[in-house]
């Protein structure tokens, strides 16, 4: 019975919990039957509006700059190129980009600066106030751009846009000094007119062809009233006749992080200098000269009508070239090389110091004697920069830049916009004018007695009767007669050596204060006092507001 009894509890225990498994398993779905939920799309990302692209961006710069020279109120310190009010308070310039980047997603885009401050005035040939009056000297860039997928990205430029050569640019906040060393102020045009062309061939390595309206850059002609009333002539100019200025370079990284490369070029033969025509041929001169005046030695007027736009031997070329060495995150050292040639036409206008006919008279004594021909005329000039970074804290820095411009074959000196070039002026005015080859910095009573002397030595030697006071006082004393001006004197080799404490005030202000020292060849300045000297001091605290 009891058998029984166990062999029936058993068996309902079996039974039961063969019910329960078989409920739960009806309870899982079939997989293979019931498909899983669907998911919710994600809705596709809304397309960027060509307007969300565009960026601001602009500084204000202002400075105080003392130099140790006479220049005050409103005189030209011509030895610096954008910072030129001595002992004031000066904006140099307050400007406003608009930029919309052309890259693969939007291949079209521009870039437009507006500026306006005192160093617009010098950006733009002839470098003087005069270039105020033409309001597109505000428009410092302005071009549109497009991009082409060719190898890592091909970007092109066309329109009016900031100089490829040279280390400096345009905008202090971006140079490791606040103000524009000699290099860039003297050897270097600023702005061009024309179209350019970047490759990114590498990750590491791009390379950029450039077309210009001019290699000596943009430009104005004087606002006289025949200029700004005409209506065949436009006040801005570049070139003088088709050719193009080309240029070109090459920029990468040797090794990373620690070295590397850029290579400029540019060529130029377009004739900067306003009715530049070309080299006349000598022998069509002398031709035409006979037919007018039936002499092969008669200096005539008529041109020769075959040809003469001959630009081959007329050129400018530049090569610049920048090695950029980083040994540690916190020091930066970039050694900057500038060689340049100028031949014929183009060449510095000193043919009689190298013997050819300065006045290009087309007779047959200057013809058969190779005398006319400018083609062989050159002058040249290198330039040397040293430019260093050194990072001592996040917000503390000094820069040093040391420059040096060989000039001695230039026929005459780079350093056109020193202060003082030509000997004492004879006006008696006993302040300085500032202006070269009139210094007027001598009392009138020092001059008085300055021409007794030579009178007195012209009159105890008569073999020096033909020469006049002002030569005989540059012999006795050259420190304050003798004219440093000219191709003939060729007194340049202008140098700078320049110490910046940099300070990052906050990401948006910056603060330099230039401590720096210029000096070249004979007595080029003048100091606060009067006298004159080898070298001038100067300090110059520039302060940029940047977003």
């Amino acid at each position: 019975m009891r058998k029984k009894t166990l062999s029936l509890i058993a068996t309902f225990t079996l039974v039961t919990a063969s019910s329960v498994f078989a409920q739960a398993k009806k309870e899982v779905p079939d997989q293979k039957v019931t498909a899983a939920p669907a998911k919710a799309a994600e809705p596709e990302p809304e397309e960027k509006k060509w307007f969300e692209a565009v960026d601001f961006s602009g500084f204000v710069d202002v400075y105080y700059m003392y130099n140790n020279n006479p220049l005050q109120g409103n005189a030209i310190d011509g030895t610096h190129a954008f910072e030129t009010s001595n002992k004031n308070f000066g904006v140099n310039a307050a400007a406003l980009a608009i930029q919309k980047t052309a890259e693969k997603g939007s291949p079209w885009g521009f870039r437009v600066d507006f500026q306006n401050g005192q160093n617009n005035a010098y950006q733009e040939a002839p470098y003087t106030t005069s270039n105020q009056v033409y309001n597109y000297n505000m428009l410092k860039q302005a071009y549109v751009s497009m991009y082409f997928p060719v190898l890592k990205g091909m970007t092109l430029d066309i329109g009016k846009m900031a100089t490829h050569i040279g280390y400096e640019v345009l905008e202090s906040m971006n140079n490791p000094n606040y103000t524009i060393g000699a290099i860039f102020q003297n050897t270097i045009p600023f702005i061009h007119t024309g179209a350019r062309l970047t490759t990114q061939f590498t990750d590491k390595w791009a390379g950029t062809f450039y077309l210009y309206n001019s290699g000596g850059g943009t430009g104005y002609t004087s606002p006289t009233a025949g200029n700004l009333t005409s209506t065949t002539t436009n006040s801005f100019f570049e070139s003088s006749n088709e050719h193009k200025a080309v240029g070109t370079q090459l920029k990468g990284t040797l090794i990373e992080d620690k070295l590397s490369l850029t290579w400029n070029t540019l060529y130029s033969s377009d004739g900067f200098a306003s009715g530049y025509t070309g080299v006349v041929d000598p022998s069509q001169m002398l031709i035409a000269n006979y037919l007018e005046t039936g002499s092969v030695n008669g200096a005539g007027t008529v041109l020769p009508t075959g040809q003469r736009m001959k630009y081959n031997k007329d050129y400018w070329f530049m090569n610049h070239a920048i090695l950029s060495i980083t040994p540690t995150d916190r020091i930066q050292i970039d050694l900057d090389y500038t060689w340049s040639e100028k031949s014929g036409a183009m060449a510095n206008a000193n043919l009689a110091q190298q013997q050819y006919n300065s006045a290009n008279v087309y007779t047959a004594e200057t013809v058969l004697g190779g005398q006319v021909n400018t083609s062989h005329n050159k002058s040249s000039y290198q330039s040397y920069g040293v430019f260093s970074k050194f990072k001592i804290t996040e917000t503390w820095g000094v820069n040093v830049r040391i420059e040096y411009l060989n000039d001695k074959a230039n026929n005459g000196q780079l350093n056109t916009f020193s202060i003082l070039h030509g000997p004492n002026a004879s006006s008696g005015d006993p302040t300085y004018t500032g202006v070269n080859g009139g210094n007027g910095y001598l009392g009138a009573y020092q001059q008085q007695i300055n021409t007794a002397l030579a009178e007195a030595i012209k009159a105890a030697n008569p073999i020096l009767a033909g020469l006049t006071d002002n030569q005989i006082l540059a012999a006795i004393d050259p420190k304050n007669y003798k004219n440093y001006s000219g191709a003939a004197a060729n007194y340049g080799q202008y140098r700078t050596f320049t110490v910046t404490p940099v300070w990052n005030f906050t990401e948006n202000l910056l603060i330099k204060l230039d401590m720096r020292r210029d000096w070249a060849t004979g007595y080029q300045f003048i100091d606060i006092h009067g006298d004159k000297r080898k070298d001038q001091l100067g300090l110059t605290l520039g302060i940029v507001a940047k977003f």
